[in-house]
């Protein structure tokens, strides 16, 4: 419904529109976990109405009643080289996708500290609670706004715990494949290409760490270029009101993507702001640019603002702190124990093995095939320019110029080491490089047209598109190895996860336990042991197994304690601790300080290893409610009022 609102009758495929629609379930999203109702019953009947409009889309691009007999439609018309393309594509699709669903659903193994203490217990909680706000232990509102928690959360609400890769690592991985596919249509892109592009997607190693954004932020990474596609054209051939709907779907993958990580929030503004002067400068209709640009900034930002009222109270304590010059808790200093900018460069530069697979030297290739994509195409975009042939190109060469400019913000303004900028730019390479495919197939495209330019331009072209067809397949080559590895892993082990602990008996027994019914039980009878209604305090390896609607449960882990937005009076010691929590209502604790699944103390940080000294601390002067060794349950009692014995003066 958006999408012909938006565009009218325009045919755009069913991988936009089903994307487009993530992004608006993103957006609505927002409102219902800021007024508590992202729960089963709403996401159900948003689920059903989604499902309904993605296989109305599809069946309306592909198939329609003709003389009583069903036909496809968008393979009767084309070549016959084309028609064998297609078929050829869809069957490819296909294999991916049944492969996927085979090996990874259920999923059998999860990383065993980010997933089981963070990422699976968001979505488990929103489902209880209606949203993802309220707990200021956690890291959310940090690391993410929340949105791939609200689309894994949708599909928890129908299928196990097990089930949540569905979401990322199939539903928005199939719909890349697709998306390239039909912007690769639209540029007029030899199949070949699109081919390309879709290995490139599939054979870049993701360094799979946890089940945080990867594939959905490369869809809509992928939804906003092809909306910005759209939208140049509606600039170059709409009306005012034509141009602020085109800008609708840009704003909601905008705010759809920025709603996902917080990794991502350099790319986004860098995009619209380089599309803003690639429209200007190759366009020159300045009205209907400023126009375009504009409204889809307002929207954005608009489309952004409930997630962020989601974690309105964490940023305005924050706040606080800083113009009361409290900082960072305890004085914390993020790059005392970091490399220094130059070691960082280096590494970037080097021929180092990750520790997630590959090297610095395939990804670091992977850059310079953008560099060259970026420069050749904008050659031949400024020789042909004036033409509306060329203006479709201008979000293609906007992506790779944002995606460089990423790389050097990362650098320049955070305290990241080399792997982690590697690994934490994976999402938008996975959408990037593809698009160079997508473009030396356009260049391609151009070498053939006659008329168009000489023959020694026409040579030029396919030259160019040639050296960046070798250039994209030795990269898929580079990737060829981790590939199959990934291929084994999940087949043999049900799991994405790129670090070679994944194939320890013990770990794979670990994941066993923590995805059985007794770990279930086991959390569930210790938190029944506090009284129903009383808040409660978990720091425990499965807090997915919580019952956060029987117990308002404040559940953290170490990265949890150690968010920018958690200030604790960590230097008045015990006392001062007790009076934090108690002043919060929070009187009751569950800790597990031992096992399999417990981060050892050896590997946190400072800050991490006081709060552990203060549990420890407080357990002598506390009721204890159950240990076993692994778990504490314990209660340190309601706050102790002060009496006020001020006498009144009359």
């Amino acid at each position: 419904m958006v999408n012909r609102w938006a565009y009218g009758p325009r045919p755009s495929g069913w991988a936009y529109p089903s994307a487009m629609g993530i992004a608006f379930l993103i957006a609505v999203g927002g409102v219902l976990n800021a007024v508590h109702l992202a729960k089963p019953p709403v996401l159900l009947t948003l689920l059903a109405v989604g499902l309904a409009l993605a296989v109305f889309f599809v069946c309306r691009s592909f198939l329609f009643l003709r003389k009583g007999r069903l036909v496809i439609d968008q393979l009767s018309a084309l070549p016959a080289w084309n028609t064998f393309g297609n078929l050829l594509y869809l069957t490819f699709i296909l294999v991916v996708f049944v492969f996927l669903v085979q090996a990874l659903l259920p999923s059998r193994s999860f990383n065993f500290h980010d997933d089981f203490h963070i990422y699976l217990m968001w979505p488990v909680r929103m489902l209880q609670t209606g949203s993802l706000g309220g707990n200021p232990f956690d890291h959310i509102g940090v690391s993410s706004l929340g949105a791939q928690a609200f689309m894994q959360g949708m599909f928890l609400t129908f299928s196990p715990l097990s089930d949540i890769n569905g979401f990322d690592a199939i539903v928005c991985l199939i719909l890349t494949l697709g998306l390239l596919k039909e912007l690769g249509e639209r540029l007029g892109v030899h199949i070949v290409f699109i081919f390309t592009a879709c290995a490139l997607a599939l054979f870049i190693n993701p360094q799979y760490v946890n089940v945080t954004s990867i594939y959905s932020g490369a869809l809509m990474l992928l939804g906003l270029t092809f909306s910005t596609l759209l939208l140049t054209e509606s600039v170059a051939s709409s009306d005012s009101s034509g141009i602020i709907r085109a800008a609708v779907p840009c704003s909601l993958f905008f705010a759809a993507l920025l709603a996902l990580k917080t990794t991502f929030v350099f790319m986004a503004p860098v995009f619209w702001a380089a599309s803003l002067a690639g429209s200007l400068l190759l366009i020159r209709v300045w009205r209907p640019v400023l126009l375009a640009h504009a409204s889809s900034a307002v929207v954005s930002i608009s489309l952004l603002i409930p997630w962020l009222t989601v974690h309105l109270d964490r940023y305005i304590q924050k706040i606080h702190y800083i113009i009361d010059g409290i900082g960072y808790p305890n004085g914390r200093n993020f790059s005392a124990s970091l490399l220094t900018k130059g070691d960082v460069l280096s590494q970037l530069f080097s021929n180092k093995e990750l520790f997630w697979g590959n090297s610095y030297r395939d990804y670091l290739y992977i850059d310079f095939m953008l560099l060259f994509a970026l420069a050749m195409a904008s050659w031949a975009v400024w020789r042909k320019r004036g033409r509306r042939e060329t203006f479709m190109v201008i979000p293609l060469l906007v992506l790779l110029f944002s995606m460089l400019c990423n790389y050097l913000l990362f650098y320049k303004m955070t305290f990241f080491l080399a792997d982690r900028i590697i690994r934490y730019s994976c999402p938008l390479v996975i959408g990037v490089a593809p698009i160079a495919a997508l473009l030396a197939g356009w260049l391609w495209t151009k070498g053939h047209e006659p008329g168009q330019e000489n023959a020694a331009g026409r040579r030029t072209f396919l030259v160019i598109s040639g050296l960046l067809l070798i250039f994209q397949i030795t990269i898929v080559g580079g990737f060829r190895e981790t590939f199959v590895e990934r291929l084994k892993r999940a087949w043999n082990y049900g799991t994405l996860i790129s670090f070679p602990l994944a194939y320890n008996p013990r770990y794979i027994e670990y994941n066993a336990y923590a995805l059985s019914d007794e770990a279930a039980q086991k959390i569930s009878w210790i938190q029944n042991l506090v009284p129903a209604g009383e808040a409660i305090f978990a720091w425990v390896s499965l807090p997915i197994y919580l019952d956060y609607s029987r117990n308002t449960t404040f559940a953290t882990s170490e990265y949890g304690l150690s968010n920018n937005l958690l200030v604790m009076p960590l230097a008045e010691g015990t006392s001062g601790m007790r009076r934090y929590f108690q002043q919060r209502g929070i009187r009751y604790f569950i800790w597990e300080y031992q096992g399999y699944g417990v981060k050892p103390e050896a590997q946190l940080a400072g800050l991490q290893r006081s709060f552990i000294e203060v549990l420890t601390e407080l357990l002598p002067t506390s009721k204890i409610l159950y240990n076993d060794g692994g778990i504490i349950a314990f209660d340190i009692g309601p706050e102790i009022k002060q009496l006020d014995n001020t006498v009144n003066k009359q």
